[in-house]
């Protein structure tokens, strides 16, 4: 019975979380569109290849 409501609790803690971050261009934080992966990939993809290669 608890855990189901620290589950219950735990999602909308996560989902309000989640709502705050995409409307905080509203509030003068900067606006989170960019999703893009490409620059984290390439610089996951060099560091895992430098640790490879040393």
């Amino acid at each position: 019975m608890k855990s189901k409501i620290f589950r219950s609790i735990l999602v909308i803690a996560a989902l309000s979380t989640a709502a705050l971050s995409f409307s905080s261009c509203n509030r003068g934080y900067g606006c989170p569109t960019n999703f893009s992966l490409q620059s984290a990939a390439c610089n996951v993809a060099t560091a895992v290849a430098a640790d490879i290669l040393k």
